[in-house]
């Protein structure tokens, strides 16, 4: 089976994984951060591609059916509901983004520290109710025709449930990515939001502006 464009957490009742509806990489401009990187993604529906009706009775939740339908299907955000993501460019440390074609991104790795804001982290996730998700590694490789392959893997904690211990992983592996823009701060004027762009990349040169967003040449 072809494991792109699928999403896969271990150990739960769907060793095939589950089809992406939807992944979208993009940027944004921060006042306060600079310029970061965004990644979302929705799930089909859990049982979309179960055709077994039947199910053995489960050691656990995170092993039964019945209780990944009650929750239909998963999102994996850092835009969905806060403003996460990872800083790629600040004034202090500019993002070349001539030079970005195989890289690896990371994101509140393990141990979180015991002073550690769930409030944030990079990414939420709804998976078995509102969870949380960390220790996320990102590998980008480019293709020849400027698309990305990506595979994005990290550790999930039930705190749903009340479990705050990361101890389920997911795998995603998504193919032909396209990168998305870099999307203006909300309540700010598009010259405010081309300061902060410039102030934070190497060759401001590459940009130009679509709608409330800025295209890079070549990406």
């Amino acid at each position: 089976m072809n494991k792109t464009n699928r999403i896969f957490f271990h150990d739960n009742p769907y060793p095939l994984g589950h089809t992406l509806e939807e992944f979208v990489w993009s940027a944004r401009v921060d006042p306060e951060r600079g310029l970061l990187f965004d990644f979302h993604l929705r799930t089909d529906s859990y049982y979309a591609e179960d055709d077994c009706d039947d199910e053995e009775e489960a050691e656990s939740d995170w092993k039964s059916k019945t209780v990944w339908e009650n929750y239909h299907n998963c999102i994996l955000s850092s835009t969905e509901w806060h403003s996460g993501g990872i800083v790629m460019g600040t004034p202090e440390n500019k993002f070349d983004f001539s030079k970005f074609n195989h890289e690896t991104l990371t994101a509140n790795k393990l141990p979180l520290g015991d002073n550690f804001d769930f409030q944030d982290l990079a990414f939420y996730i709804y998976l078995l109710g509102h969870d949380s998700c960390c220790d996320h590694e990102i590998v980008l490789n480019r293709n020849a025709d400027n698309t990305f392959e990506i595979s994005w893997t990290g550790k999930i904690a039930r705190t749903y449930y009340g479990d705050y211990e990361f101890k389920q992983s997911f795998e995603a592996n998504i193919s032909k990515v396209k990168f998305d823009g870099i999307y203006f701060c909300y309540g700010l004027s598009e010259e405010e939001n081309w300061k902060i762009l410039q102030n934070c990349t190497v060759d401001p040169s590459i940009f130009r502006v679509s709608g409330e967003k800025f295209e890079v040449l070549n990406y």
